[in-house]
């Protein structure tokens, strides 16, 4: 009577563990769905950083820095974003929008603007309070790189197991205001 009831008791606990694994297969594979969208969100967010960095490094030094590249125009600077982009899902002619602008002393002139339109969306290079010589009203060039990628979610669907996922954010903006000297 004694080794029947021992054979119950274990059939029973591989059928506990059997319940229990598959309630959490379904959830290990929502953390990793949620975990790989994420990933990707912060992957275009660290890539439009890097890319207005880039930009504004190249409009601000361009034929003055090491290895003497050539003078930056809106071509190179397209090319050079792009570069830095080129990784990322859904790139195209019209994602992202960049727009490159310069502050001369509160004349605005426009670099790069891509597509077409884009620089409305985003306010004027700011200006600098800093004259470049002492009692000289001349201020120093600004530029105001900006750029806003749509990021595409990986994965997508509004509920799992009846419960509605998170949304991430999908359009990522990083601008980067650099100073000619």
């Amino acid at each position: 009577m004694n080794a029947c009831l021992n054979s119950s008791r274990r059939k029973a606990a591989r059928g506990q563990a059997l319940v229990e694994l598959t309630v959490a297969v379904p959830m290990l594979f929502l953390i990793v769905v949620l975990a790989v969208n994420f990933g990707g969100l912060i992957n275009g967010w660290m890539s439009v950083a890097n890319a207005a960095r880039a930009a504004g490094d190249y409009v601000i030094l361009s034929g003055s820095s090491a290895g003497l590249p050539t003078q930056a125009t809106a071509a190179s600077l397209q090319s050079l974003i792009n570069a830095d982009l080129a990784a990322l899902p859904n790139l195209s002619s019209s994602n992202p929008n960049i727009c490159i602008r310069q502050n001369d002393n509160g004349t605005y002139t426009t670099i790069l603007e891509a597509p077409s339109g884009a620089c409305a969306n985003y306010s004027d290079p700011p200006s600098d309070g800093e004259a470049i010589a002492s009692g000289n009203s001349t201020n120093y060039i600004n530029y105001a790189i900006d750029i806003t990628y749509t990021y595409s979610i990986l994965f997508s669907g509004s509920k799992f197991l009846s419960y509605p996922l998170p949304t991430l954010p999908t359009a990522i903006h990083q601008r980067a205001v650099m100073r000619l000297q």
